[in-house]
């Protein structure tokens, strides 16, 4: 009776032995799943992954479970949740205080021109281009400032859209109608610049000789120069107070240097609407 027992005993402590040795083991395979970086966009949206690097006006990202390396710009994101716990606010929003959402009263006939969107293809331009060439267009109304238009001064307007909280990632959601009510404007100006950009080696071979005591000698020298070739195309809009467009035109640049997309705002300039003519 004893050996039965002794035997049951070895059985049930076989068993307990074979059932808890593998639950074991899973407990020693589980792995603890890596915190992820979440980074919160102006215009909502939420992207979770891996960031690799910040450089300058923009972020290397990948996101969760992919393996492509995206750029995002730091103008559009609001905050970034670090895997470590830290938390940094790129592009803190904005909290209106009462009665600032109230419309402006409208100047009749005041002209305000909103920073131009400005797409590059093989280029790197600054993150204020937006912003020159606005204040290239302002410049080019105002020099005829004695006509019924008026020109507000684009530092101006641009307070005014910050304060408003009023961005390039979010402009698109405003009518025009909004935005000259926010700016107290019966008219703005909305452009873009479309450009881009191709390089081409220019390489000349030159030859001299020279006399020396055994002969003639002949030496060969090579330049290699560098051009860079742009396609512009600048895209002009005008839209009022009450929703409609008053003019809309896109003209691309019949030069192809850096700076020749001026030449073809002023062109479009001189023909709308909202010119005054001498």
């Amino acid at each position: 009776m004893k050996k039965l027992v002794r035997i049951n005993i070895f059985i049930l402590l076989s068993l307990v032995f074979t059932i808890v040795q593998p639950t074991m083991a899973q407990k020693k395979n589980i792995s603890i799943p890596q915190k992820e970086d979440v980074i919160y966009m102006l215009n909502g949206e939420k992207k979770q992954g891996q960031i690799k690097s910040m450089e300058g006006s923009g972020l290397k990202f990948i996101h969760a479970g992919e393996t492509v390396v995206y750029t995002l710009k730091r103008s559009e994101i609001y905050k970034i949740e670090f895997a470590s716990g830290r938390t940094e606010e790129v592009n803190p929003k904005i909290t209106e205080k009462p009665g600032v959402q109230e419309p402006q009263k409208i100047s009749p006939n005041l002209v305000a021109i909103i920073p131009f969107k400005v797409s590059t293809i093989n280029e790197q331009t600054a993150g204020d281009k937006g912003e020159k060439i606005q204040e290239e267009a302002y410049l080019c109304l105002s020099k005829n400032n004695n006509g019924i238009y008026k020109y507000q001064e684009p530092r101006i307007t641009n307070l005014i859209l910050f304060k408003k909280g009023v961005n390039e990632s979010n402009i698109k959601g405003y009518s025009s109608e909004e935005l000259c009510q926010l700016l107290g404007v019966e008219y703005i100006i909305q452009g873009s610049l479309t450009r881009s950009s191709e390089e081409t080696l220019n390489t000349q071979e030159r030859k001299t000789s020279e006399h020396t005591e055994d002969g003639k000698e002949q030496r060969k020298s090579v330049n290699t120069k560098v051009n860079k070739n742009y396609d512009s195309e600048i895209l002009l809009g005008i839209y009022n107070v009450k929703n409609e467009k008053v003019y809309l035109k896109s003209r691309k640049s019949m030069l192809d240097d850096e700076n020749s997309y001026k030449n073809t705002l002023v062109y479009l300039l001189k023909r709308c609407p909202v010119y005054n003519k001498n």
